[in-house]
């Protein structure tokens, strides 16, 4: 699997569950998004930190991006009003495809079911803006 720069890995990094099920990036297999609000304060930072792509196209692609994630956490905080990307962070489904030996499967869906307590308690202190 490519490496990512870490300017890509901070966007990366606040999409954790589409990365994990949809680009197929397995490093986050076993793992959560930390949607605490200190986590996406940490996330947000991450942001923008490095050199741009030296195709345009590709830098181009990367502020897109990075724009997104700055609107969705930092300036709408969909995080504190929406629990889609909680229940997101949740999901399991991801490790029933077949892309890996089931065992290495299995130990990554145990290592992520193992963080729900703690996917949970980030959960409750980011949903502030739902009532109750």
């Amino acid at each position: 699997m490519t490496e990512l720069d870490s300017r890509l890995r901070a966007v990366c990094d606040l999409s954790l569950p589409q990365m994990r099920e949809m680009a197929g990036r397995h490093e986050y297999d076993g793992r959560i998004q930390d949607l605490s609000p200190e986590g996406v304060r940490a996330g947000l930072a991450a942001l923008g930190r490095g050199e741009p792509p030296a195709d345009p196209h590709d830098a181009a692609h990367l502020r897109i991006f990075e724009e997104d994630a700055q609107v969705r956490y930092g300036e709408l905080e969909l995080h504190r009003s929406n629990p889609l990307p909680h229940l997101e962070n949740l999901d399991l489904a991801a490790y029933d495809r077949e892309y890996a030996p089931e065992a290495e499967r299995a130990a990554a869906r145990n290592a992520h079911l193992a963080l729900w307590p703690e996917a949970v308690d980030h959960a409750i202190a980011s949903l502030d803006r739902l009532s109750a």
